[in-house]
């Protein structure tokens, strides 16, 4: 499972990238063999002139999935936390409703 984490209008720092990825595997880390890749995306809405406008969102993808969840917050971390809870409970909605086919190997002789 590969995370991507980027930010526009904005640094990342080292604290929030660890913050993400720890998050990330508690999320998904059960999931990973569902999981190809985590892409996390932080924008700064208003600019300087705050409020409530840090965006986060995550895509999440794999074989037949794909899982997109968007949330907004003053605060980037809150953001980020709230985003990935609400995606790891989603991921655990979908495989438990539409759990993987098993893969039949085939021997050729």
């Amino acid at each position: 499972m590969k995370t991507d984490i980027r930010s526009q209008s904005f640094t990342i720092t080292d604290a929030m990238r660890s913050f993400i990825q720890q998050r990330v595997r508690q999320a998904f880390g059960h999931f990973a063999a569902h999981i190809d890749r985590v892409e996390v995306r932080l924008t700064d809405i208003n600019g300087p002139r705050g409020g409530i406008d840090k965006a986060c969102r995550i895509v999440v993808r794999g074989p037949g999935l794909s899982l997109v969840v968007n949330d907004q917050d003053a605060n980037a971390y809150n953001a980020a936390a709230r985003v990935l809870h609400r995606a790891g409970h989603a991921l655990s909605r979908r495989v438990k409703r539409c759990p993987p086919r098993p893969v039949l190997a085939m021997a050729v002789l």
